[in-house]
């Protein structure tokens, strides 16, 4: 596995070589959410605590996936 293959945390960018690696739904799976990213633990840590500057910089989403019923 080379360098450009390794699984890296988007925040901090170590790599699975030197961290523990989480996987992290931006939205979260009771909201709906499917995508998927890496953070190192403390990472992860951190977007727990700091909801809106993780929102800046895309590693949390708010959101609802509603589906809507036709009562027709």
């Amino acid at each position: 596995m080379g360098f450009l293959d390794e699984k890296r945390c988007e925040r901090c960018g170590k790599s699975e070589a030197y961290a523990t690696l989480d996987k992290h739904h931006v939205v979260t799976k009771s909201r709906g959410g499917t995508q998927i990213i890496y953070l190192c633990r403390e990472c992860h840590n951190w977007v727990g605590e700091h909801i809106k500057e993780a929102e800046k910089l895309g590693l949390y989403k708010r959101g609802y996936k509603i589906k809507k019923k036709n009562y027709d």
